[in-house]
């Protein structure tokens, strides 16, 4: 007797269906414990922790691209001269890995219309930082000895950063992602001023690498042009915010908050931050007088009692910093360095003598200068600029400097288009070009090498261009709810 088949093959066939996905989810998760296993036990638990979040991380940045950025001023800071090794695989997962593959994220899904998101339109500017890398890859694999060290530090001081003013150009935010980018900006200046204080005061509970042995504030960023340049930015975006405010602690919270990164700009004990603050604080005059006066009136009275009182050490090394022969002396000595620049440029005006080569052939050049002995030791130009030039020849600095130029003068264009207040306005838009201005400042005096520090130039110019570009309807930016998420993208996968 032929056996009877209690289920017919239709049957067997949707219950496999059925059963398919659970057993294919039952394998990965096996397979992804053993390796998350692995990974903790041999110290590897920030990769472990990468491929937990790899997949709800892809949905967030697809659904909300804007959250990488939020992350990295979040994170970078902290891990940016972290020596210990977790620190740094923090560091290459926010500032190596984030940015790059938030921007492929949002190209792919715009290309394969998974997004309905329409990205702007790229141009000039784009063009000009492709070429950009370009000629400086191809200037450390012919010129450089060590091409591939140098091209890890080509990715972190300009790739990643670069990818950063991708990210905020292709979402091109609007003003609730303005208002969550300020709360972010906030933490930023409370924790790096925190833990500036603590270098003076209490050093011994901080990590060496945040304590600058020659008595200037740096932060947790390891460099003091990299801190001002970070108290400038901070100051002048949440004072942006703060006129745009309708929340009147909020507003006196972020104008207390501009002054405080004033402090900070005093603290860097820097030369060409103090520079650079005077050139901001000149630049407000002229645009707000109104509000830069009633700052004024309650920083101006706290500063004077702060000077003639704990601060009164901090002010007498700000008055050496100034007025001291060891002061005049440190400035001198930059002369034959900057001579030997020039004449570097001068010797190969065209291509230059190759990326992060300036150290590798400045001693060629070295004289005195009135009087000025040349340097005992290589040291760097104290210029970003001169060091461009000689490193990149004139291609090179053309294609770097070349989106500022473009963003200026479309701001030129655009300014007598937009009102006056408002989150999109030539008040905001005249206060990042300060932070441009105040930056390119700290960098005529300091050759700046912090990635975190090299980062802001880029995110400052991708806020420009963002409210050049600012299209009349903005989006919708709101963050997705986990209920939305999961019905997206889990319950559809099992459909």
């Amino acid at each position: 007797m032929s056996s009877i088949n209690l289920l017919s093959k239709p049957a067997v066939s949707t219950i496999k269906s059925k059963l398919a996905p659970y057993l294919a989810l039952l394998l990965v998760g096996s397979f992804l414990a053993v390796l998350l296993g692995f990974m903790v036990v041999t110290g590897h638990w920030v990769i472990a922790v990468g491929i937990l979040t790899a997949l709800p991380g892809f949905i967030l940045l697809h659904k909300y691209p804007w959250l990488a950025l939020l992350i990295w001023l979040f994170l970078a800071p902290l891990v940016t001269v972290t020596p210990d090794f977790g620190g740094r695989q923090i560091y290459w997962v926010v500032h190596r890995a984030l940015p790059p593959i938030t921007v492929v994220i949002m190209l792919v899904a715009s290309i394969l219309g998974i997004s309905k998101r329409s990205l702007p339109k790229l141009g000039w500017p784009e063009l000009a930082m492709a070429g950009y890398l370009f000629v400086s890859l191809l200037s450390i694999y012919a010129l450089n000895d060590s091409p591939r060290a140098t091209f890890y530090e080509f990715y972190d001081r300009v790739i990643s950063p670069m990818c950063l003013y991708l990210v905020i150009r292709l979402w091109a935010p609007n003003k609730d992602d303005l208002n969550r980018l300020a709360s972010m900006v906030f933490f930023l200046l409370v924790s790096q001023m925190m833990v500036g204080l603590l270098a003076w005061y209490t050093p011994g509970i901080l990590p060496s690498a945040w304590i600058d042995e020659e008595l200037r504030t740096t932060g947790t960023v390891g460099s003091y042009g990299a801190f001002a340049a970070t108290m400038l930015f901070c100051g002048l975006f949440l004072l942006q915010s703060a006129l745009n405010q309708k929340a009147a602690w909020i507003r006196v919270l972020y104008l207390l908050s501009f002054a405080l990164a004033g402090f900070g700009v005093f603290m860097s004990f820097s030369r060409g931050a103090w520079a650079a603050g005077t050139l901001v604080i000149l630049g407000l005059l002229w645009i707000d007088r109104k509000h830069i006066i009633q700052v004024g009136l309650v920083v101006v009275p706290l500063i004077y009692v702060l000077a003639n009182g704990p601060l009164a050490s901090q002010v007498d090394w700000a008055s050496e910093r100034l007025y001291s022969e060891r002061s005049e002396q440190s400035a001198l000595v930059r002369l034959p360095v900057i001579q030997a620049s020039v004449e570097m440029f001068l010797a190969k005006p065209f291509l230059g003598w190759g990326y992060e080569n300036f150290n590798r052939y400045d001693w060629q050049f070295y004289q005195p200068v009135e009087g000025v002995t040349a340097p005992v030791k290589d040291i760097s130009s104290h210029n970003f600029y001169l060091t461009l030039l000689a490193e990149q020849g004139i291609g090179g600095t053309f294609l770097f400097l070349f989106p500022l130029f473009w963003w200026l003068m479309r701001s030129f264009k655009k300014m007598h288009a937009l009102p006056m207040d408002g989150v999109w306005s030539r008040r905001s838009l005249i206060l990042s070009w300060l932070f441009i201005f105040a930056y390119m400042t700290i960098n005529m005096f300091h050759n700046m090498r912090i990635v975190f520090g090299l980062s802001l130039w880029w995110v400052g110019l991708a806020l420009i261009a963002s409210a050049v570009e600012h299209p009349d309807e903005p989006k919708s930016s709101s963050l997705p709810s986990l209920d939305s998420l999961y019905n997206k993208y889990v319950v559809r996968l099992y459909r």
